[in-house]
């Protein structure tokens, strides 16, 4: 990896983009591009026509999030009032202007995935404790479905999807908790999983190598613990103090051993500058880290990276 290049180049399969808050305009998302042909960043941008949501006691919950689906890039935030706004891009530099989603609206950050040729975008709702709810659109962004998880969620916290287990993770009042998701809707009581608490939301990775199919949740611990963790067993990734919940792309993964993962978050320092950190293997040995100079807000600003599929 290496330093910044100036221009914006159109999407590329391969490349990874990630959307953030800068720290000198936290309402407005951010995006920076990782060339993995190349190694290089791209320079910052900002996209002021989207306004997110701002503090609220101090703190932020309105990470943009995206999602790559037919050819173009989705761009999801939490707008001031709650509401679900998007922009699409299909050359990665130019993009549309908002568009708020009907009348669907959350407490935090949304997050989107891709799943049986649709796009569904989950996010805790604003009423009844806080239920995990899901709408499916397709890519003109007419709304074909929605679901409302039986049970309140107790959190105001983004989930994390896996795609090939069909569940949904979330962080409720500190404990790693799930319930089951098909084009169905939620099903069962869902439960918690784990001995042990974390702090924000799990980034969600599915890992599916030639062995097996693994799901690995990663999270920051709690209260002044900002080590990074991933659940196989609440094991620490040697080396990451991260200030916010981290987001991660899978690189590589013809073995477990072989298992390639980016981990991309803020540092746990007064500056909380964007960072990358490359891992391999069965516990995750940290092979490099990066910091690419960009300070993010504070205050629950968390990094989202976006791996473009080959």
């Amino acid at each position: 990896m290496g330093k910044k290049n100036m221009i914006r180049k159109p999407i590329v399969p391969g490349d990874i983009y990630v959307f953030f808050q800068k720290s000198d305009s936290p309402t407005h998302p951010s995006y920076i591009r990782l060339d993995l042909n190349t190694g290089m960043w791209s320079v910052p941008f900002t996209l002021p026509s989207m306004s997110l949501h701002d503090q609220e006691n101090g703190v932020y919950n309105s990470d943009p999030r995206a999602a790559y689906y037919k050819g173009k890039l989705y761009l999801f935030g939490r707008a001031p009032d709650n509401s679900i706004q998007v922009m699409t891009s299909a050359d990665g530099q130019y993009w549309s202007d908002p568009v708020t989603l009907g009348t669907s609206k959350t407490c935090s950050a949304v997050m989107p995935y891709v799943f049986n040729d649709s796009l569904y975008v989950f996010y805790p709702g604003i009423d009844g404790g806080n239920p995990i709810c899901c709408n499916k659109y397709d890519e003109n962004l007419n709304q074909l479905n929605w679901w409302v998880a039986p049970q309140p969620a107790s959190t105001i916290y983004p989930v994390g999807f896996s795609l090939d287990q069909q569940i949904v993770f979330f962080n409720s009042n500190g404990v790693l908790s799930m319930v089951d998701f098909n084009d169905n809707g939620f099903s069962g009581a869902g439960g918690s999983i784990g001995g042990y608490n974390l702090s924000l939301w799990p980034s969600t990775l599915d890992a599916n190598t030639a062995n097996a199919l693994v799901v690995i949740n990663f999270f920051r611990g709690t209260g002044t613990d900002s080590r990074l963790y991933q659940d196989d067993d609440g094991n620490v990734i040697d080396g990451i103090n991260i200030y916010t919940a981290p987001s991660t792309a899978l690189l590589e993964s013809e073995t477990a051993q072989e298992r390639i993962v980016a981990v991309f978050y803020a540092e746990n320092n007064p500056t909380r500058n964007l960072r990358c950190a490359v891992t391999k293997g069965l516990y995750f040995n940290v092979l490099s880290k990066q910091d690419t100079g960009i300070s993010l807000a504070p205050n629950n600003c968390s990094p989202f990276a976006i791996l473009i599929p080959q």
